[in-house]
């Protein structure tokens, strides 16, 4: 339908229509217009094969949950630029408060008159994308920090032209801690993580800052060499004297766990204490709390995790994922400082061309406003108490799950957690102990699954790098559930149900070929 006839599309049905009848544009821009609705219609139509939100189990992301009150705030404030401070000064307003009261959850030592966000001047953080976002402008401003003093060390003769910052962090870390070290000129030193608990801790790093570079018998130290490749030898020098940061996690993306925070800051703290005064050893630890930030700072035995600032001394900066369980919808993060002083002041650009003049420390410039909204709402919604509630009732839950796996005579025959569930609703499944494994495997049952609706991942537990792909039989493979606010006690007890299930068809499908080449769809 070209030309004049097609103006009198639209009064044709949705489906009496030619859009009906042909692909949809896929690789070029169309010529001509098409009526709303029937473009409507076709995405729409192309999205049902998307996941349902509620079964999504894979996702650390609030997918699923909001009130009319807040999806009305936020359809109201889609179209703000967070940016145009000037022309949107209480989008602005709302993201300064929602950084200082995190900032206060987790510690921040406010310098005196900028305990009011309103009217304070120093800068103690900041709303970001996401967690990824956040992690990289803290490590930023680290690395800022140590190159400032390798200059010096270089001029004074006290380091090696060759010299480039480490950052010392578990091999369980996210992908982009990986991507700041490929981006930004960094060295990623990984903590090998071959065996349970599956994190690390002061022992762990110690060790390596203490490693000289030049042990051959070191592979953390080989790995230093390849990467700087030294024109000398380095004589009595440490790993420790490259490191402009050490990386911990609270709540793991791949095994739910925790790194040891408190030990982590004894260790490094003890290092730095040790070394000649004269190269000015400085190290700060970044915390990575995207997935179990919100969950530690308001669940009834969260101060069982000590990380916060006022628990530590070398932690400087942590992220958190409000997108996650701070219970916005995707594209907000944050990251908090310890103090003012944490963040050069060269990092912070005093932006004029807006209009007015307001700070800025992000990667981003444009960015909707609607998600910082949604926070703000959120916080004064809930309060404290409720998100305790909130997330009390999703370690309940998870609670629930794992003893119900283990009454499960199918399942514990199969299946046992690895998780720190107990301070984190994530429940990680891997092979039961002295059990002969089957022919089938974890990713065949995670396929069986999603014939029920269920998005629930699996994947090996890397051990080298969060990079690392493993193969099945090199590895520990895993299921991974995250039971957040919206995963009921009914949805759990019919995940079960399916899981005995699909274990049931899977073996009887092994008992009976002929039939296994029909659905190996699910068991290849």
């Amino acid at each position: 339908m070209t030309g004049k006839n097609r103006l009198y599309a639209p009064l044709l049905p949705v489906y009496g229509r030619e859009e009906s009848i042909l692909a949809a544009p896929k690789s070029e821009i169309p010529h001509d217009p098409m009526p709303s609705d029937s473009v409507y219609e076709l995405i729409s139509n192309e999205l049902l094969l998307d996941a349902s939100a509620g079964l999504n189990l894979a996702t650390f992301c609030n997918e699923a949950y909001t009130d009319p009150w807040g999806e009305k705030l936020i359809v109201e404030n889609i179209k703000k630029n967070f940016i145009d401070h000037q022309e949107y000064p209480g989008s602005n307003i709302a993201e300064k408060r929602c950084t200082w009261m995190l900032a206060k959850e987790f510690g921040t030592d406010f310098a005196p008159g900028d305990e009011n966000p309103d009217t304070a001047s120093g800068f103690y953080g900041t709303a970001t994308i996401g967690s990824s976002e956040a992690v990289m402008l803290g490590l930023i401003a680290h690395k800022y920090r140590w190159n400032k003093n390798n200059q010096r060390n270089l001029v004074g003769g006290k380091a090696d032209p060759q010299d480039r910052p480490v950052v010392l962090m578990s091999a369980h870390v996210h992908g982009c801690w990986d991507k700041f070290c490929n981006y930004f000129g960094a060295t990623a030193l990984y903590v090998e993580l071959k065996t349970f608990p599956y994190r690390i801790n002061g022992n762990d790093v110690l060790q390596i800052l203490n490693t000289r570079i030049e042990d051959p018998h070191s592979p953390y130290a080989e790995t230093i060499r390849k990467s700087l490749c030294y024109l000398k030898p380095q004589g009595n020098r440490t790993i420790g004297e490259l490191v402009m940061c050490v990386g911990a996690v609270v709540g793991t993306t791949f095994a739910g766990a925790c790194d040891d925070v408190r030990s982590i800051d004894d260790a490094v703290e003890a290092y730095c204490q040790a070394q000649p005064s004269s190269l000015q050893i400085d190290i700060p630890i970044h915390v990575d709390a995207a997935s179990g930030g919100f969950v530690t700072l308001f669940s009834h035995n969260g101060k069982e995790i000590p990380y916060r600032f006022n628990e530590t001394n070398r932690v400087l900066s942590i992220n958190t994922s409000n997108h996650k369980f701070g219970m916005t919808f995707p594209g907000m993060g944050s990251v908090i400082f310890k103090n003012n002083s944490v963040v050069d002041p060269s990092l912070i650009y005093n932006i004029t061309y807006l209009g007015g003049s307001f700070i800025d420390y992000t990667v981003n410039f444009s960015r909707g406003s609607n998600m910082i909204l949604m926070q703000y709402y959120n916080f004064l919604n809930f309060g404290r108490v409720g998100y305790q509630k909130i997330m009390d009732n999703c370690l309940t839950n998870a609670a629930y799950f794992v003893r119900a796996l283990k009454q499960s005579a199918v399942l514990s025959k199969y299946l046992k957690n690895i998780s720190e569930f107990t301070h984190l609703p994530i429940v990680v499944l891997t092979w039961a102990d002295n059990i002969e494994r089957p022919s089938w495997s974890l990713v065949n049952l995670s396929d069986r699954l999603r014939q029920n609706g269920w998005v629930v991942p699996s994947y090996v537990l890397p051990q080298l790098s969060p990079e690392q792909n493993l193969p099945p039989e090199s590895g520990v493979p895993v299921l991974r559930i995250v039971i957040q606010q919206f995963v009921t006690r009914d949805k759990l007890s019919k995940l079960v149900s399916d899981l005995e299930a699909a274990i049931a068809d899977i073996d009887g499908v092994n008992l009976r070929p002929n039939r296994r080449r029909l659905i190996s769809g699910y068991l290849c």
